[in-house]
């Protein structure tokens, strides 16, 4: 039987067993390959020719949409905001010494030493961005002096050769070159190697004057508006440059030193300089204490309204410089009073202007010796962190909060000293409030490491029925009736009926007594009110850890916020604060 005769038929067979094929067949199947193989040749050479064409027409489609972009560029808003417009959308861009930073450390130290970058990138979208940038003199009112001048002491004038590594400060560099002869980014530290070979009066003098013209060229572009200055010195900061910056401190408006020296501290706070401009000043040390005596701040910035103090030791005549009854917002982070408690609580006592109060204190005993509260009146936010609480909180009177926040490791039963009735340690979370000032309280956030359950958190609460924050980050003290007073029952209003955002996270539910159930029906009473006066909730966040960790819990949290729409963070989507992040709402 010859291969002519054959058919695709007569293959079906070898196409569906392992049989092998004879000569007939082997030469018919060869004849049919090569005539696949042809027609795949012609397909492949389809392909291709169709990708080149694809290939184009997605050029020609790439080419339109950024022809198109451009054409939509003219139109933009941008283009017609006014100079006065545009400069307030930059001014947004200013930068803050309350810059967040890892959270290690509590903002109030970790703050000192965030960068703080100049917005060099506004003078490189265009050249009108450029020129309204560079007319902006409150844009560049903020000198950061980090420490990039080495030398032995305050008043030495040979430098010490630094090998730093200069990333960022050719970053700062490069940024700024798109504001041509007006560029001053931070003066780039000479390396080791380079300094080798020079003479000490040529490294001398390329120091001053790199130093010099960062600083004229900031002070020109602030014109005679009042800036800010952070000097980071760690007690290395030449002389000259102290004293170029102590002549202009006129106009100084907020002062940030961390470790400064005490010299430096003497000529700015001296009798005879006068900085009138002056609302802050902050004032850190590390590794230790920073020792203030004599006239500290009055009258040399009389007009001060916001101080810090962190790892300060303060003398008597120091606090009696200070402007106590002007100050507006008060930071103390682990300082100590050289002289008498009673001194202390004077000092606080004069407090009768401040709105924000944030302390975090290694010594609390000293409260104990308030024979009566220590009253402050126009106080709206407090933020505390203390080791136990021995009644402190009860010693502070604050009928204008409306912000509490406290970190504490532990609670011990005790007596108020006012009434002698004892006191529940869960009382003692919460501030001392008269009947007719509960209703100011908005925002309640705790934090503890430890607590020893149960504690009646619920009828607590009654007492602040215009809550819209709880925050409670206390392990165990979340109990299953705390969760069911907050659902209304039988048309009656429930626990804080205003609330709006709700913070539980896992290790505060009190194990083996708080019911999933309970915790759903609170949702839906929470989220989809039905009783009026309830308020809508409008954030739930439920942060895990390994301890108490529940996956169901989290699997049918994220299915409500999935299949209802609903503002439920779990896990790493929410993060609870530290305690000094807390910020009014």
């Amino acid at each position: 039987m010859s291969s002519g005769s054959l058919s695709a038929a007569s293959l079906l067979p070898l196409l569906t067993s392992n049989d092998a094929p004879n000569t007939p067949h082997s030469v018919f199947v060869e004849e049919i390959l090569r005539e696949k193989q042809v027609e795949l040749s012609l397909l492949e050479d389809e392909i291709n020719r169709l990708k080149s064409a694809l290939k184009v027409v997605q050029r020609n489609h790439s080419n339109l949409k950024a022809e198109m972009k451009g054409y939509k560029g003219i139109l933009s808003p941008l283009r017609r905001l006014p100079a006065e417009i545009l400069g307030e959308i930059f001014l947004y861009f200013v930068p803050s010494v309350d810059k967040t930073c890892p959270r290690y450390e509590p903002l109030s130290v970790r703050s000192q030493f965030a960068k703080v970058s100049p917005p060099w990138q506004l003078g490189q979208i265009c050249r009108r961005w450029r020129a309204v940038a560079l007319s902006l003199s409150e844009l560049w009112a903020f000198l950061d002096l980090g420490p990039f001048y080495r030398y032995d002491g305050y008043s030495s004038s040979q430098p010490v050769a630094m090998d730093l590594d200069d990333d960022d400060f050719a970053l700062e560099l490069d940024d700024a070159r798109g504001f041509g002869d007006l560029a001053l980014g931070r003066p780039r530290m000479p390396r080791a190697s380079e300094l080798a070979d020079a003479e000490n009066a040529d490294a001398e003098g390329f120091l001053i004057q790199a130093a010099l013209e960062y600083l004229e060229g900031r002070f020109q572009r602030c014109g005679s508006r009042p800036f800010s200055l952070r000097l980071v010195n760690r007690g290395l900061t030449p002389k000259f440059l102290l004293d170029y910056i102590i002549a202009r401190t006129a106009l100084c408006r907020e002062l940030v030193l961390p470790n400064p020296a005490h010299e430096f501290l003497d000529s700015i706070f001296h009798p005879d300089v006068s900085l009138p401009s002056l609302r802050k000043i902050v004032l850190t040390t590390q590794g230790g204490y920073l020792y203030i005596t004599g006239i500290f701040v009055h009258p040399v910035a009389a007009n001060l309204t916001d101080l810090t103090l962190v790892s300060v030791m303060i003398e008597t005549s120091a606090a009696d410089s200070i402007p106590w009854s002007r100050l507006t917002r008060y930071c103390e982070v682990l300082c100590r009073w050289v002289d008498s408690e009673q001194g202390r609580l004077a000092a606080y006592r004069k407090l009768t202007s401040l709105i924000d109060l944030r302390m975090d204190l290694a010594d609390h005993t000293f409260f104990q010796a308030a024979t009566v509260p220590v009253v402050l009146p126009n106080l709206r936010s407090v933020s505390l962190r203390i080791h136990a609480i021995y009644g402190t909180i009860q010693t502070l009177a604050m009928p204008m909060l409306e912000e509490f926040n406290i970190e504490f490791s532990h609670t011990r039963h005790l007596v108020d000293p006012y009434t002698g009735n004892a006191i529940q340690p869960v009382l003692c979370l919460f501030p001392r409030c008269s009947s007719h000032s509960r209703s100011n309280l908005r925002v309640f956030r705790a934090m503890s490491g430890s607590f020893s359950p149960p504690f009646d958190c619920a009828s607590a609460l009654e007492q602040f029925p215009n809550l819209v924050e709880l925050s409670l980050n206390v392990p165990y003290m979340v109990t299953n009736t705390l969760i069911s007073r907050l659902v209304p029952h039988d048309g009656n209003l429930p626990l804080a009926p205003k609330l709006e955002r709700i913070h539980f996270p896992n290790r505060s539910l009190l194990h083996n007594d708080c019911l999933w159930q309970n915790v759903l029906d609170m949702l839906y009473a929470r989220f989809r009110p039905t009783v009026p006066g309830v308020s809508r909730l409008h954030t739930f966040e439920f942060p895990t850890d390994s301890r108490g960790y529940d996956v169901d819990v989290v699997a049918g949290l994220k299915t409500l916020r999935q299949r209802n729409h609903w503002d439920i963070r779990v896990g790493s989507d929410c993060v609870f604060p530290a305690w000094d992040e807390w910020r009014m709402s």
